[in-house]
């Protein structure tokens, strides 16, 4: 059993401390600027390997593009496939809107001209005409109504649809623009020989 007298008796002068390298800062490497860039002695502690490197991932940027941009296609085919149907809802709503409409029209004008023949004489035949045509009207009215809601809710799913179509656009003419931006760099650095053996 070790005695506490030993324990208390340890010399508290020894142990172990680093204070790093001299003139090391936080968030800055020994190899690297601040903005990632190597500084002179990275690019000798790196040598021949780096442009190599360097190259590589360039190639992988360029796949990774690619990938973005087929992806990005299927979106856009799957977004048109879905408007297709929405379109032609919104278009069958707008016919049958404009139809129920016109029959409205039609029966108040028959509404109107009967009364008009009539003047005040609102008893017996004729009377039961108006009011038959009273009740038309109001029927044709909530069809109207019906068809206008219907109408209302194809068109708000066809902007809404046409809508993703348009940021799936958006996306891939971004993506295009960096891919003609990669593949520049990349036939600037290396060559279009170069190039073309990756294609």
């Amino acid at each position: 059993m070790v005695s506490l007298n030993y324990l208390y008796s340890i010399d508290d002068s020894y142990y172990l401390s680093h204070h790093g390298i001299k003139g090391q800062k936080w968030g800055v490497r020994r190899w690297q600027n601040s903005d990632g860039s190597l500084t002179e002695a990275g690019r000798e502690h790196y040598g021949k390997g780096l442009p190599r490197v360097a190259k590589s991932m360039r190639e992988r940027g360029l796949a990774k593009t690619n990938k973005r941009i087929d992806k990005g296609n299927k979106k856009l085919y799957k977004a048109e496939q879905r408007y297709a149907p929405a379109y032609n809802k919104a278009t069958a709503a707008k016919k049958q809107l404009a139809k129920e409409q016109s029959k409205y029209d039609s029966i108040n004008r028959k509404l109107d001209r009967a009364e008009n023949g009539l003047g005040a004489k609102l008893i017996g035949k004729d009377g039961y005409k108006i009011n038959k045509l009273n009740r038309q009207l109001d029927r044709q009215n909530d069809a109207v109504t019906k068809a206008q809601d219907r109408y209302n809710l194809a068109e708000a799913t066809r902007e809404q649809r046409k809508a993703k179509i348009n940021q799936v656009e958006r996306y891939l003419d971004k993506q295009d623009a960096k891919k003609r931006k990669q593949i520049n760099d990349y036939i600037r650095r290396y060559g279009q020989e170069e190039y073309n053996s990756i294609k």
